[in-house]
């Protein structure tokens, strides 16, 4: 755990890197945007690399290799099911308030449709950050270490776990980034800057290795 910990921080900080550098890359060119794409390929297998060697051990580097290809295409079918979701929340006030009208025009009863859109996003969020990562998290980690899904691990233990790593993983880190606290003097606001930065950092790395660990098809399978 220590050394794939390692290796994770060391080239999740490169692919931070290599995105500031991307950010800035002048695309008014067809050389800068060719460069631009090309720096966008390097990071994103870079990324690839990343993430599937955190299902397996850093040093079977040829098993991390032949799996980054797999791993892509499984990690892009999945983020294309949360841009349709992300465009079914944009769409959904539009059926919530048909929905709210046709009850009040058929019970007699007034119906609030803000108070439908709201039950609809909680079941978003439910999905979201519940239902779809306990189902996806083994897909990805069967597809990284070529073994059967681990339906066994979606026992009810497994359905918390996930959306605490998860919250520990993305929401926290983020919250101890954008949390700005009052402090005199620029030394104490720079030390808060890089104490809350190094904390959001590794709590990301800790918390997404645990969630891949937990995920993993055990050994009998």
């Amino acid at each position: 755990m220590r050394d794939k910990l390692a290796v994770h921080l060391v080239a999740n900080l490169l692919i931070l890197v290599i995105g500031y550098y991307w950010l800035g890359i002048p695309e008014s060119r067809a050389l800068t945007l060719s460069w631009s794409i090309f720096i966008a390929l390097i990071a994103l297998g870079l990324a690839s690399l990343t993430y599937t060697a955190s299902f397996l051990d850093p040093k079977q580097w040829r098993t991390v290799l032949r799996k980054t290809g797999p791993m892509l295409a499984a990690a892009l079918s999945i983020a294309l099911v949360y841009w349709l979701l992300a465009k079914w929340n944009a769409y959904s006030p539009t059926p919530t308030f048909k929905i709210a009208s046709w009850l009040t025009l058929k019970t007699r009863k007034p119906f609030k449709p803000a108070s439908f859109l709201h039950f609809a996003q909680i079941i978003l969020w439910l999905v979201r950050w519940m239902v779809l990562p306990v189902f996806f998290m083994p897909v990805l980690a069967a597809v990284a270490t070529d073994g059967r899904i681990s339906w066994r691990r979606t026992n009810w233990r497994y359905w918390i776990e996930v959306p605490l790593l998860l919250l520990c993983c993305l929401r926290l880190p983020l919250f101890l980034i954008y949390w700005v606290p009052r402090l005199d003097g620029f030394f104490l606001q720079s030390a808060s800057v890089a104490l809350r930065f190094l904390i959001a950092y590794l709590l990301f790395g800790i918390a997404w290795l645990v969630l891949a660990g937990r995920s993993k098809p055990s050994p009998a399978q």
